[in-house]
């Protein structure tokens, strides 16, 4: 998904809440910006979470493989 437009969206909020200072546009874009990105991380460190559970339970699978084949010897 790609970036929205940050400026965008925020003199759409600033617009809609009425307000009289085009100043406070920018700071609204960062905080959206900010958001967008701990948002990301956060997508990021779960992500990486799961795929660390997924390796760990195939090397888990393997192992266990394993020690079954050697019972057939």
């Amino acid at each position: 998904m790609p970036e929205p437009d940050f400026d965008q969206v925020a003199r759409d909020v600033y617009f809609h809440a009425h307000e009289q200072n085009v100043s406070i546009v920018p700071r609204i874009a960062e905080q959206l910006r900010q958001v967008w990105n701990a948002r990301g991380a956060a997508d990021m460190a779960k992500l990486h979470a799961e795929l660390s559970e997924m390796i760990m339970k195939a090397a888990l699978a393997k192992r266990l493989e394993r020690a079954l084949l050697t019972l057939d010897r």
